[in-house]
């Protein structure tokens, strides 16, 4: 996994998608991440939460404590402290896709943890394995974008980002 950050880092900066919270360092070093947080703040934040995170998303974090969007259409990933469930800093969402009929996408949005996307247009959400889905599921919310889009890991979402932020490049 660092392999593809550190190349969505670089082919970010290249692209000059400069997030607004990018930092000298961060410019210098070509890497939009942050440092890596340990194994007792994974713990920490399991317990929290009260479940235990899919590896995948400890391994990032193992990497980097947030993530900046690396470009205008993705969203950023926050640091371990504003990592919460969906329902207790969004309610209203959750509201509006089950006022709506959607109960499916509501209920998953019950239980959905949201990692990135605060004070952004698009989210991310880490839902959690449920009687219909045995795996975790990682999921794109957009204000722009109708519905979610589905990963089934954090490496296949990280593949789709470097591959187009590298089309941005080479638009260039």
């Amino acid at each position: 996994m660092k392999k593809i950050l550190e190349e969505i880092s670089s082919k970010a900066i290249e692209h000059g998608w400069i997030h607004p919270e990018l930092s000298e360092h961060q410019l210098a070093s070509t890497w939009i991440g942050f440092d890596p947080v340990s194994n007792m703040e994974i713990d920490a934040l399991e317990v929290r939460l009260g479940m235990k995170l899919p590896q995948d998303y400890k391994e990032f974090l193992q990497l980097t404590n947030g993530f900046l969007a690396a470009n205008n259409v993705e969203p950023s990933f926050c640091s371990t402290e504003k990592v919460d469930y969906l329902k207790n800093v969004d309610l209203e969402l959750i509201e509006i896709w089950t006022s709506a009929g959607n109960i499916e996408v509501g209920n998953k949005l019950e239980s959905a943890i949201k990692v990135g996307g605060f004070d952004e247009d698009q989210y991310f959400f880490l839902i959690p394995p449920c009687e219909e889905n045995a795996n975790w599921e990682y999921w794109i919310f957009a204000s722009w974008a109708p519905g979610e889009t589905i990963f089934h890991s954090l490496m296949d979402y990280f593949k789709q980002v470097l591959e187009f932020t590298t089309s941005l490049c080479d638009e260039k």
